[in-house]
Protein backbone atom coordinates (compact mmCIF):
# COMPACT_ATOMS: atom_id res chain seq x y z
CA UNK A 1 0.00 0.00 0.00
CA UNK A 2 2.84 2.47 1.16
CA UNK A 3 4.55 1.75 -2.75
CA UNK A 4 0.95 2.44 -4.09
CA UNK A 5 0.62 6.14 -2.17
CA UNK A 6 4.16 6.59 -3.41
CA UNK A 7 3.83 5.65 -7.10
CA UNK A 8 0.57 8.00 -7.17
CA UNK A 9 3.13 10.92 -5.52
CA UNK A 10 5.33 10.26 -7.93
CA UNK A 11 3.09 10.26 -10.70
CA UNK A 12 1.17 13.66 -9.27
CA UNK A 13 4.91 15.27 -9.17
CA UNK A 14 5.84 14.34 -12.30
CA UNK A 15 2.47 15.43 -13.81
CA UNK A 16 2.91 19.50 -12.25
CA UNK A 17 6.76 19.09 -12.56
CA UNK A 18 6.28 18.45 -16.31
CA UNK A 19 8.71 15.42 -15.78
CA UNK A 20 7.30 12.88 -18.53
CA UNK A 21 5.49 15.47 -20.61
CA UNK A 22 8.34 17.92 -21.21
CA UNK A 23 8.20 19.72 -24.25
CA UNK A 24 11.45 21.39 -26.00
CA UNK A 25 11.37 24.07 -28.60
CA UNK A 26 13.06 22.79 -32.00
CA UNK A 27 12.31 26.19 -33.54
CA UNK A 28 15.00 27.13 -36.05
CA UNK A 29 15.59 30.25 -37.84
CA UNK A 30 14.95 29.81 -41.37
CA UNK A 31 18.82 30.38 -43.32
CA UNK A 32 17.64 33.73 -44.80
CA UNK A 33 20.35 32.44 -47.78
CA UNK A 34 19.49 31.06 -50.86
CA UNK A 35 22.46 29.49 -52.94
CA UNK A 36 22.90 29.14 -56.86
CA UNK A 37 24.95 27.58 -59.31
CA UNK A 38 25.79 30.15 -61.36
CA UNK A 39 26.56 34.27 -61.16
CA UNK A 40 23.90 34.31 -63.55
CA UNK A 41 20.92 32.54 -61.67
CA UNK A 42 22.15 34.43 -58.26
CA UNK A 43 22.09 37.68 -60.95
CA UNK A 44 18.29 37.05 -61.75
CA UNK A 45 17.06 36.08 -58.01
CA UNK A 46 18.90 39.70 -56.71
CA UNK A 47 17.35 41.77 -59.60
CA UNK A 48 20.36 43.11 -60.53
CA UNK A 49 23.77 42.10 -61.91
CA UNK A 50 26.93 41.74 -60.02
CA UNK A 51 29.05 43.98 -63.18
CA UNK A 52 32.24 43.01 -62.05
CA UNK A 53 34.47 39.56 -62.92
CA UNK A 54 34.10 36.27 -61.34
CA UNK A 55 38.15 36.30 -61.15
CA UNK A 56 39.98 38.94 -59.39
CA UNK A 57 43.77 39.31 -59.55
CA UNK A 58 43.57 35.74 -58.95
CA UNK A 59 40.72 35.55 -56.43
CA UNK A 60 37.80 33.11 -57.96
CA UNK A 61 34.13 32.89 -57.25
CA UNK A 62 33.56 29.73 -55.89
CA UNK A 63 29.95 30.73 -54.60
CA UNK A 64 26.85 32.38 -54.93
CA UNK A 65 24.07 33.70 -52.22
CA UNK A 66 21.29 35.90 -52.58
CA UNK A 67 19.26 37.08 -49.17
CA UNK A 68 15.46 38.00 -49.32
CA UNK A 69 15.92 38.95 -53.62
CA UNK A 70 17.90 42.01 -53.03
CA UNK A 71 21.41 41.08 -51.43
CA UNK A 72 23.61 39.40 -53.89
CA UNK A 73 26.61 37.70 -52.25
CA UNK A 74 29.97 36.13 -54.32
CA UNK A 75 32.79 34.25 -52.19
CA UNK A 76 36.04 34.40 -54.14
CA UNK A 77 38.47 31.90 -52.96
CA UNK A 78 42.65 32.35 -53.12
CA UNK A 79 45.61 30.51 -51.59
CA UNK A 80 42.98 28.84 -48.71
CA UNK A 81 41.59 32.09 -47.83
CA UNK A 82 38.07 33.74 -48.74
CA UNK A 83 36.67 37.32 -49.47
CA UNK A 84 32.99 37.94 -49.25
CA UNK A 85 31.49 40.28 -51.29
CA UNK A 86 28.23 41.50 -51.00
CA UNK A 87 26.09 44.19 -53.65
CA UNK A 88 22.51 45.35 -52.88
CA UNK A 89 20.56 48.78 -53.64
CA UNK A 90 20.41 51.14 -50.88
CA UNK A 91 22.95 53.08 -49.19
CA UNK A 92 22.93 50.64 -45.71
CA UNK A 93 26.18 48.94 -44.58
CA UNK A 94 25.19 45.32 -45.67
CA UNK A 95 28.67 44.27 -44.16
CA UNK A 96 27.39 41.96 -41.34
CA UNK A 97 30.74 43.14 -39.69
CA UNK A 98 29.97 44.49 -36.32
CA UNK A 99 33.50 44.23 -35.06
CA UNK A 100 35.39 47.81 -33.95
CA UNK A 101 37.89 48.56 -35.91
CA UNK A 102 41.19 50.61 -34.35
CA UNK A 103 41.59 52.18 -38.28
CA UNK A 104 38.44 53.54 -39.83
CA UNK A 105 39.36 55.69 -42.80
CA UNK A 106 36.52 57.17 -45.39
CA UNK A 107 37.92 58.28 -48.89
CA UNK A 108 35.92 60.33 -51.11
CA UNK A 109 35.83 59.12 -55.03
CA UNK A 110 33.93 60.84 -57.97
CA UNK A 111 31.30 58.36 -57.83
CA UNK A 112 31.66 56.90 -54.77
CA UNK A 113 31.80 57.17 -50.83
CA UNK A 114 34.24 53.93 -49.65
CA UNK A 115 35.00 53.57 -45.71
CA UNK A 116 37.97 50.94 -45.10
CA UNK A 117 38.39 48.96 -42.06
CA UNK A 118 41.50 48.27 -40.81
CA UNK A 119 42.99 45.60 -43.36
CA UNK A 120 39.98 43.29 -43.30
CA UNK A 121 37.34 45.11 -45.36
CA UNK A 122 35.76 48.20 -46.61
CA UNK A 123 32.22 49.90 -47.83
CA UNK A 124 31.70 51.44 -50.95
CA UNK A 125 28.32 53.90 -51.48
CA UNK A 126 28.42 54.56 -55.20
CA UNK A 127 24.86 55.43 -55.85
CA UNK A 128 22.25 53.39 -56.08
CA UNK A 129 24.36 50.46 -55.14
CA UNK A 130 26.39 49.48 -51.77
CA UNK A 131 29.03 46.87 -51.98
CA UNK A 132 30.41 45.30 -48.95
CA UNK A 133 34.04 43.42 -49.30
CA UNK A 134 35.35 41.63 -46.27
CA UNK A 135 38.54 39.04 -45.45
CA UNK A 136 38.35 37.47 -42.14
CA UNK A 137 42.05 37.04 -42.50
CA UNK A 138 42.87 40.53 -43.82
CA UNK A 139 43.82 41.30 -46.61
CA UNK A 140 47.61 41.67 -47.55
CA UNK A 141 49.40 44.52 -48.82
CA UNK A 142 47.64 45.84 -52.30
CA UNK A 143 44.84 42.87 -52.58
CA UNK A 144 41.95 45.12 -51.43
CA UNK A 145 42.68 47.85 -53.97
CA UNK A 146 41.85 44.84 -56.99
CA UNK A 147 38.32 44.41 -55.49
CA UNK A 148 37.66 48.31 -55.01
CA UNK A 149 39.11 49.06 -58.73
CA UNK A 150 36.20 46.42 -60.06
CA UNK A 151 33.53 48.05 -58.13
CA UNK A 152 34.80 51.67 -58.92
CA UNK A 153 34.49 50.97 -63.13
CA UNK A 154 31.27 48.54 -62.31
Amino acid sequence: MRWLKMMGLLAAFCLLGGCAGEETSQTQIANPWQNYETLQTAEKAAGFALGIEETIDGWQAAEYRVMNASLLEVIYQKDGRTVCLRKAKGSEDISGDYNTYDNVTVVEYPDASVTQRDDKGMLVFADPYCWSVYCDDGFEEGQAEGFLTAILKA
